[in-house]
């Protein structure tokens, strides 16, 4: 009875897969289509021609920036060229006013004379005209609490008042005149090769009793900090 049913069952899935067999025997490769698809790749392609514009002609691309609205009427008007309909700008309120970063200088005058490298962070305001101001370099604490943080801050708002603060401590670069090997030595080699040895498990750190700020919140709350001081 089983092998009666089974032979029934193949029977009918032969019937069925019959019509699929023949319109796929029957399938045509339009062999002059794809050589028109790839024709059209290599020898028209606008690929690099749009790279080109959005990367180096019209960037950076920041949000409220001359820059980014230049980019939207090329791109409208590239879009509109290629025969599609009804392209538009769908604008939002962005909440701050449009910035571009027109002219910055910086230079130290005393107690050496040198231009400094830096560069302004989008949608800073301005300064009218040229400032010169002594300078102060704030340094706050390492991971610290927002007790600790508030603390170092309050201590120096008075002395900040009036000054280009420079944040963070300073990097010194050393001087080093001693070249480079051009080999590994025998005991970087071993190291370096040796049998990996098995790690030990660690063990799950604790919760820590204080709440130590991000480097994320010490940033925001030193921003804040220095606009209202």
């Amino acid at each position: 009875m089983m092998l009666r049913r089974t032979a029934v069952f193949l029977l009918m899935f032969g019937l069925v897969s019959l019509p699929a067999l023949g319109q796929r025997a029957q399938e045509r490769i339009d062999a002059d289509m794809n050589t028109r698809i790839r024709t059209e790749a290599d020898r028209n392609s606008r690929i690099m021609h749009t790279i080109h514009y959005l990367s180096d002609v019209y960037s950076p691309r920041m949000t409220g920036t001359p820059n980014l609205t230049a980019a939207e009427n090329w791109t409208k008007t590239e879009l509109d060229k290629y025969g599609l309909e009804n392209v538009h700008f769908e604008n939002w309120d962005f909440g701050f006013p449009g910035w571009a970063n027109e002219g910055l200088s910086v230079h130290a005058v005393e107690p050496f004379k040198a231009p400094l490298v830096a560069d302004a962070m989008a949608w800073t305001p301005g300064t009218k005209g040229a400032v010169t101001a002594e300078t102060y370099n704030l340094i706050p604490p390492d991971n610290p609490t927002t007790g600790e943080l508030v603390a170092y801050l309050t201590s120096v708002s008075k002395a900040i008042r009036g000054k280009i603060v420079l944040t963070g401590r300073h990097t010194i670069t050393p001087v080093n005149f001693t070249p480079s090997e051009l080999r590994m030595s025998d005991a970087e080699t071993q190291k370096t090769f040796a049998p990996e040895r098995p790690r030990p498990v660690p063990s799950p750190t604790p919760t820590p009793l204080v709440k130590r700020l991000t480097p994320i919140e010490v940033s925001d709350q030193l921003d804040r900090f220095l606009i209202e001081n």
